[in-house]
């Protein structure tokens, strides 16, 4: 029996994995990265998926998973205070790059 995946209707918003702190990070042996998040267009947007790719990631992936768990969403990411300069302020630029592309929740 086949799965059956129902469509769902979000907002994909992305971020460079490397804060713009850049010029710190070479140093580190960090190359370039994505993040990239999929929020729901639901009053609370929440969280509906998460994709890492770059060096570094493994060091992310506890985020997405806490958050989906934990069913949080937009707000979160935007509420949230994330060390700087880390790979985790990704999560922050992605956020607000997705508030910037939603229109008004309804």
């Amino acid at each position: 029996m086949a799965n059956v995946v129902e469509p769902v209707t979000g907002n994909v918003t992305q971020a460079a994995s490397v804060p713009p702190a850049r010029p710190s990070w070479p140093h580190h042996g960090i190359g370039d990265g994505v993040l990239k998040l999929l929020f729901g267009l639901e009053k609370q947007r929440p969280l509906l998926g998460a994709h890492s790719m770059g060096e570094g990631t493994t060091e992310l992936v506890h985020i997405d998973q806490s958050i989906l768990a934990l069913g949080g969403g937009l707000d979160y990411f935007l509420e949230t205070v994330f060390n700087y300069p880390t790979l985790a302020e990704a999560y922050k630029i992605a956020a607000m790059d997705a508030w910037n592309r939603m229109a008004p929740a309804t």
